[in-house]
């Protein structure tokens, strides 16, 4: 999740409009893009969601955003390149775990896997996987016999476990 700080600077020559950001961009850090349908969905207005949020940037001093310099370092440097706005990641804020989550016993059962032997796979807010999607990851894990721990949080979770 990002925040603009809005104030008065020169407008960004040619902000990237949805359609530009499938292809790579040039200097970007290599990443695959792919819109949900409500990004690339026209709102009343004829502007998709990421035309309103380039419209943001570019009439913006800074960005605030729910990330850290450790994960997304080049990102973050990449943005301020080519935006020539400052970019402050705040941490990744993460929800308290639910009392019912048994720490010890995940740990004790990690302290018995092999070195290097286990998958960690945890999904979260930002980007939710669909429950089917979400199933048939975990059922391609659960069949190739890997060692995995898979942390589930919010509703997603729940569905999962008539699966």
């Amino acid at each position: 999740m990002s925040f603009a700080i809005r104030h008065n600077r020169q407008r960004l020559p040619d902000i990237p409009m949805a359609e530009d950001l499938t292809i790579p961009l040039p200097g970007f850090p290599s990443l695959v893009v792919r819109f949900r349908t409500f990004e690339a969905r026209k709102e009343s207005k004829g502007l998709t969601f990421t035309n309103r949020l380039s419209i943001s940037v570019e009439e913006s001093w800074a960005m605030l955003s729910n990330t850290c310099r450790e994960l997304e370092g080049k990102f973050v440097d990449y943005f301020e390149r080519s935006t020539e706005r400052f970019m402050f990641p705040v941490g990744i804020s993460m929800p308290s775990l639910p009392p019912r989550l048994d720490a010890d016993r995940c740990l004790a059962w990690l302290d018995r896997q092999p070195d290097c032997f286990v998958v960690f796979a945890c999904f979260g807010s930002e980007c939710p996987l669909t429950t089917q999607d979400l199933a048939t990851l975990l059922l391609g894990l659960e069949e190739s016999e890997i060692s995995f721990l898979c942390g589930l949080f919010g509703h997603a979770g729940a569905e999962l476990q008539s699966v």
